[in-house]
């Protein structure tokens, strides 16, 4: 297939594909270099260290937060961006009637998902 050089303007034969340049070195002028990647190591980077002693800090580290975190009681994954409880919104919503309907209804939907 014929093709034009965008560069040189130079008709060149090309096989399957996307062709744009006749060779590499118009290829080459044409294609811009990739953009370099700046590696920055903080200040307080983990530089020397055997793999032991970052492991420690690491685990140091999950265990306390672990340790902040009730799991059982106020789980993360149940508050909302301001901090509130969606328990509580729905507490709110629902008549005191309604609410423990909703109580009844996660008790038996956790039992079920327990026996499976």
């Amino acid at each position: 297939m014929q093709k034009k050089c965008q560069k040189c303007g130079k008709t060149f034969t090309a096989g399957q594909g996307n062709y744009k340049y006749c060779d590499e070195s118009c290829k080459s002028e044409m294609t811009p270099p990739a953009p370099k990647q700046e590696v920055t190591i903080a200040k307080n980077a983990i530089v020397g260290q055997s793999i032991g002693g970052i492991a420690d800090r690491v685990e140091a580290a999950i265990i306390s937060k672990m340790e902040t975190v009730d799991m059982v009681n106020h789980p993360p994954h149940y508050k909302l961006a301001n901090g509130t409880e969606s328990i509580d919104v729905i507490k709110a919503i629902l008549t005191p009637e309604e609410y423990r309907g909703w109580c009844k209804e996660k008790a038996m939907f956790f039992l079920k998902e327990l026996v499976k």
